[in-house]
């Protein structure tokens, strides 16, 4: 079922830019036990920011 939804199918999970990113942001969560408050990823690192995908980060961090 994995490969079917990351490998074939199309606009999969892993095809998504954005992916990793939320990997990262749920490994930050785990590791520091705490949201994001601004984005320290990104380039706009000064702009605020409001983690509402949290616990699907934590997820996609935990699987990763």
């Amino acid at each position: 079922m994995y490969l079917l939804i990351a490998g074939f199918a199309r606009d999969a999970v892993l095809h998504d830019p954005d992916t990793f990113l939320h990997i990262r942001v749920g490994e930050w969560i785990l590791t520091n036990r705490q949201s994001l408050f601004r984005h320290l990823f990104v380039h706009r690192s000064w702009k605020p920011m409001i983690a509402t995908d949290w616990l699907s980060e934590i997820i996609l961090a935990t699987v990763f």
